[in-house]
């Protein structure tokens, strides 16, 4: 599903409305929000027609920042919650697991009064929490990174908006595209600033972690429109790939050292490193098998376990029998802590130790490392976009085969004679020493708890 918000400036130019319509086909949105419409609500209505939107909300053109609109699909499910001058809010699938919240913003315009902008998002904070979305036209900037040109930004403005986004609970999603989303002068200096991004709190991100933002071009606006894309290219399915990684819950099951231990008294022949190789390849695979058939996922199990828990409290209702409720209460905790142990460690936190209840930080954590570090495409050598894996994916080995290939230089000798030497014959001989035992444990002991050495 693809989502797209845009200050427009006007729909009452043609020019426009023609754009909006190249966006919209361009990018088949279920959602659509606009501001500064400058529109009245039969002229909305008449640009739905004409795009075959089936649901519209308008805010009237005559409050500050000249009209809001939100615009939807038939095959979407949207109820209006809430709306104001600064906001659109909508409730995306409500009345199912499903539902989420998204709410179209646009930021007070004028710095002297720009908090009340924040204050409505602030009473929208105090709302019952679902994965929760929010994009549009703050007309802020989180960073001064996010400006180019023209006198810099009052770091107290700047301040304000990230004070609100962590109140709401906010992380930025990035973007892709071009750098900046608004254009303009002062005093003759051309001015570029990324005023309009997409935040979400940290069920959103679990609920959609694939979520992706992309600056769009235009030429009718000022600013550039942008795409939320929920999952842009089937990159879910490339995004539940993950390598094998020793999880540290498995420790709080007594079976797990059975199985290394088993793993780990094979006897495979070669030299001392080949052998320890082999070992640790038997102990992966049979890590696997064990945590498939019967460790199986904590997640899972933390649901049905409460299922059953809820099943038992009802027959000791009956009964007066409290022995199972209390073992699946003990049974549920232990599954929440293994959960906690699992977040944590995809998190890559070492300032905040085990025990510590934080399993949703850890969670929106390890999702925000995990967005960051996700490749959704690359340039090739000529700057050329490619997001198509097949193809990028051959351009890594290229690369690195490139840049360890010999040019076969000649005259090596001559060439190094005029290099300083840094590295003694006694430096020399200790780096090509075979390695100790005790150095070999003291490297392992000093690895931060959840750290693994590499294959």
């Amino acid at each position: 599903m693809n989502l797209l918000a845009w200050n427009c400036r006007g729909l009452g130019n043609r020019r426009a409305v023609d754009e909006l319509g190249d966006l919209i086909q361009a990018t088949d949105p279920g959602i659509v929000f606009l501001s500064e419409t400058w529109s009245t609500k039969e002229q909305m209505k008449g640009v739905r027609d004409k795009f075959k939107f089936d649901g519209l909300f308008t805010v009237s053109n005559e409050s500050r920042g000249g009209g809001l609109a939100m615009l939807w699909k038939g095959s979407t499910n949207v109820w209006v919650d809430s709306f104001s001058s600064y906001h659109i809010d909508v409730i995306v699938n409500g009345g199912s697991e499903n539902a989420w919240r998204l709410t179209g913003f646009y930021g007070e315009p004028d710095t002297s009064i720009r908090n009340e902008g924040w204050n409505m998002l602030r009473m929208l904070s105090s709302k019952p929490r679902l994965p929760w979305c929010c994009f549009g036209d703050f007309n802020e900037l989180l960073q001064l990174q996010e400006k180019r040109g023209g006198p810099p930004r009052a770091h107290s403005l700047m301040q304000s908006f990230r004070d609100i986004l962590d109140l709401c609970g906010f992380v930025d999603l990035g973007f892709s595209g071009p750098e900046f989303t608004w254009h303009g002068r002062h005093r003759g200096e051309l001015i570029w600033e990324r005023l309009d991004p997409g935040v979400a709190n940290y069920e959103w991100l679990a609920r959609f972690p694939t979520g992706r933002i992309k600056h769009l071009h235009c030429f009718t606006s000022d600013h550039r429109p942008i795409l939320l894309s929920l999952d842009s290219n089937g990159e879910n399915q490339r995004w539940k790939r993950k390598p094998f990684r020793f999880e540290a819950m498995w420790l709080s099951d007594p079976e797990c050292k059975g199985v290394v231990s088993t793993a780990w008294a094979c006897n495979p022949e070669g030299t001392p490193m080949v052998v320890a190789t082999k070992k640790i390849k038997k102990c992966k695979k049979m890590l696997k098998t064990w945590n498939r058939d019967h460790f199986g996922s904590v997640l899972q199990k933390i649901k049905k376990t409460k299922e059953l828990l809820w099943v038992a409290e009802e027959v000791s209702v009956r009964t007066g029998c409290l022995e199972e409720v209390n073992r699946l209460k003990k049974e549920v905790n232990v599954l929440y802590d293994r959960e906690e142990r699992m977040w944590q460690q995809r998190s890559r936190l070492q300032w905040l130790q085990s025990g510590d209840q934080n399993t949703k930080f850890f969670h929106g954590t390890a999702t925000g490392r995990k967005q960051r570090n996700f490749i959704k495409g690359l340039r090739d050598a000529d700057g050329i976009w490619c997001e198509d894996e097949d193809i990028f994916s051959g351009w890594f080995t290229t690369y690195y085969a490139d840049l360890f290939k010999s040019s076969n230089p000649h005259d090596l000798d001559r060439v190094l004679d005029g290099v300083q030497r840094v590295v003694s014959e006694e430096m020399q001989a200790n780096l090509a020493r075979p390695y100790m035992v005790e150095e070999v444990e003291h490297a392992i002991k000093e690895m931060a708890p959840l750290k693994a050495l590499k294959e």
